[in-house]
């Protein structure tokens, strides 16, 4: 990939600028018994991908009505992988701490570069992280 520009970006992008190795999870339910009494929350990793991490001034997300979602802190650029269902409920896991993709967008519909835009949710320690 040669250095070009991603959308909202300023700056070139190259492909050493992907240099953040990042996994992309999926919440799950462990059930103990055929009931499904006792169920533990849990992740299960889709895939461990190379990103460019960029945080950001939190911002608040809107959806039309101009109703405030959530605040978006960090955003994670990688390449686009078609393994990687962008209407699951993700999750991003990097230097143990997790954060809650609000928004996955793959940019212009053009499979080159996927955005996730996130908010920290803390480590796996606190069951209210797991959300």
């Amino acid at each position: 990939m040669a250095c070009g520009r991603i959308k909202n970006n300023i700056t070139k992008v190259c492909i050493n600028d992907f240099n953040k190795k990042i996994t992309i999870q999926k919440p799950t339910l462990n059930l103990s018994n055929a009931r499904g009494i006792n169920a533990q929350a849990g992740f299960v990793d889709v895939k461990q991908v190379w990103a460019m991490i960029k945080s950001k001034n939190p911002f608040q997300l809107q959806n039309g009505t101009n109703t405030n979602l959530t605040t978006i802190t960090t955003e994670f650029y990688i390449r686009y992988d078609s393994d990687i269902a962008l209407t699951d409920k993700l999750f991003i896991e990097y230097n143990s701490i997790k954060y809650k993709v609000v928004q996955a967008d793959n940019i212009d519909l053009k499979n080159e570069t996927i955005i996730f835009r996130t908010v920290k949710r803390g480590d796996e320690a606190n069951a209210a992280n797991l959300r």
